[in-house]
């Protein structure tokens, strides 16, 4: 998906559940199925000191960190199995590489690792991505102790993408977490692993693997299953409810919503494509002679059979919702799509589509909103940035 797409999956979202559900993807993938990087060992003993031969000291079987919410808070908890213990007094300290030293309890650059004896602790921004340290101590019936030292190898996120009811978590080892509604994509039924990037429309996801594989799931009718084998892809770019994947020797695949993009037999040459655009109901693509074809929701931007000459020696193209501006080389802007989502080129708040017509020239940068494009062009002689104008 290019920058002008939908301007972020997770714009919709405010900022603070944003934070909220990164964290607690953060820590899911990096506690849930964590095992230890090294098997549990007894550490040093205190008072009263056990003999090396009693039989009767508490065991360490597994331990587990899983996350809860208590109110605006996220956690992150211990699951403890242990033999011959007394589970109410159970002490747990816990120790975070907060420096980033790969070790526990040392103090690097002036920073010490936190070291917190509790039941629980609180995760934020300084923590939620650090390796930890569970330090146990167990205590059996007659109140002796074995201590025990778990470490924890936190996985970390790269990329979180979102439909617009489930979210998806691609995994710095190329796997992925997803969580949600299992109709908007939510549910995964198969392992996913080896994957590249993360692409989304409004109810499903797909996956590019590394070795230029495609996997799809959520809702079928958006894409979210693929009919064929789909390999040899450099990229793919989603619109809100369809799918292009760029193959390698410049061809196009496309599939999803039928009307907006989707129909892999729509009869386009979809051939000796170099990039791929898209707005919430159609594609644009610029071909490697520099020239564009879209396709789509003709009325939002999939017919530029209109502007068709003027579209040649392209640099770029932006989107709003329902309309495309591409940039020529020779600082030409031209447009078309929906003419209330910038289609036309007429003056930001014109009463009609035919009153102040632009003519949008010498321009050294092209931008867009959600509804609008912009862009800023150059001063005459002086060739810098100037009087940025809009349109819509």
């Amino acid at each position: 998906m290019n920058d002008n797409d939908f301007h972020s999956r997770l714009y919709w979202v405010d900022f603070m559940r944003r934070t909220k559900l990164l964290i607690l993807i953060l820590a899911l993938s990096g506690c849930n199925n964590d095992t230890p990087l090294s098997p549990p060992s007894p550490g040093p003993s205190t008072s009263p000191s056990p003999s090396s031969t009693n039989n009767n000291l508490s065991v360490l079987k597994s331990s587990s960190i899983s996350t809860e919410f208590d109110g605006d808070n996220i956690y992150l908890k211990p699951t403890i199995s242990c033999e011959k213990c007394v589970e109410n007094k159970t002490e747990i300290t816990w120790v975070l590489d907060t420096n980033n030293s790969n070790s526990f309890g040392d103090t690097l650059d002036g920073k010490k690792d936190v070291e917190v004896t509790s039941e629980r602790v609180l995760l934020n921004v300084d923590n939620y991505s650090s390796k930890l340290q569970l330090k146990i101590n167990l205590f059996n019936d007659k109140n002796e102790k074995s201590s025990f030292e778990v470490a924890f190898d936190r996985l970390q996120v790269d990329e979180i993408v979102g439909t617009d009811k489930a979210y998806a978590a691609l995994k710095t080892d190329g796997s992925v977490v997803v969580w949600g509604d299992p109709k908007y994509g939510g549910v995964l039924n198969e392992p996913l692993n080896d994957v590249k990037s993360i692409i989304a429309n409004d109810r499903s996801f797909v996956a590019l693997k590394n070795d230029g594989s495609v996997f799809a799931w959520g809702d079928a009718q958006y894409g979210g299953i693929l009919n064929t084998p789909l390999n040899h892809v450099k990229s793919v770019v989603a619109n809100d409810s369809s799918y292009a994947a760029l193959k390698n020797d410049g061809s196009v695949f496309v599939w999803g919503n039928q009307e907006k993009g989707g129909n892999n037999n729509s009869g386009y040459d979809l051939a000796d494509i170099k990039d791929i655009f898209s707005n919430g109901n159609a594609f644009s693509a610029i071909k490697n002679d520099n020239s564009v074809i879209s396709w789509g929701h003709t009325a939002r931007g999939g017919d530029s059979s209109g502007v068709k000459y003027q579209l040649v020696n392209i640099q770029t193209i932006v989107s709003t919702g329902q309309a495309f501006s591409a940039l020529r080389k020779d600082g030409v802007v031209i447009s078309w799509g929906a003419p209330d989502w910038g289609g036309i080129q007429y003056e930001y708040g014109a009463t009609s589509y035919h009153d102040n017509i632009l003519t949008v020239n010498n321009v050294s940068q092209l931008s867009s909103t959600r509804s609008a494009f912009s862009c800023a062009y150059k001063k005459w002689f002086s060739y810098h940035v100037g009087v940025s104008i809009r349109w819509r």
